[in-house]
């Protein structure tokens, strides 16, 4: 039979089978123990990670840990975990809230009814977004009947613009429109308002008219 061990006493097992101890003094003479059977358990295997892939700081969304399979075929917990607990936590539910604007992976190992844990799961991305930024505008003082070009600094929102009651927008683009004031004197106002799949942000900007 094949001979292995450590001079200590003790083996790593990772085979499943019958195993004994033989003891061999400085004479020469030996002893060898029962047999005793040890069963290796597979590991858990995790499933793949699904669920919205995007949530907005303040809100939360919920991933599923999948198909889990192997092991005992029973489970008895699962460990979720953030890669950057600053962007985006996560409970042990699978429930993730968005902490500040960016991105954290997203795994979990699971533990089965024989104490086996898996090795973690493949990384899902979450990514954090934020609510739109105040928007900056720029205008400029312009003579009463005349046109006038506002803009924004281009971002990844959508855009609406608000302009007082005798004033009208002759053409918009992505970041600006070109808005007649008419008649209109003095300091008059547009607000403008950005949106994202978070939220909405916006601010009021004057624009002085001076007479003809």
């Amino acid at each position: 039979a094949k001979c292995y061990g450590d001079s200590n006493g003790s083996i790593a097992v990772t085979n499943s089978g019958t195993y004994s101890v033989t003891v061999t003094n400085a004479n020469g003479c030996s002893a060898t123990s029962t047999s005793t059977t040890v069963t290796v358990n597979a590991l858990p295997v995790t499933g793949t990670i699904t669920g919205t892939n995007e949530v907005c700081v303040g809100l939360t969304t919920s991933l599923n840990a999948g198909t889990i399979t192997g092991g005992s075929g029973t489970y008895s917990s699962t460990l979720w975990s953030t890669s950057v607990p600053s962007k985006g936590t996560i409970n042990a539910t699978g429930v993730v809230t968005g902490v500040t604007g960016g991105s954290t992976n997203i795994t979990y190992t699971v533990t089965d009814s024989k104490g086996c844990v898996s090795p973690s799961s493949a990384a899902y991305t979450i990514t954090v977004n934020t609510l739109p930024t105040k928007p900056t505008v720029t205008s400029p003082t312009i003579c009463e009947g005349q046109t006038a070009t506002i803009t924004t600094p281009f971002g990844v929102y959508t855009y609406t613009w608000t302009v007082p009651a005798g004033a009208s927008i002759v053409s918009q683009t992505a970041n600006s429109v070109v808005v007649n004031y008419g008649s209109l004197t003095g300091t008059q106002t547009i607000k403008v308002i950005a949106t994202n799949a978070c939220g909405v942000s916006s601010t009021i900007k004057s624009v002085n008219l001076t007479a003809g």
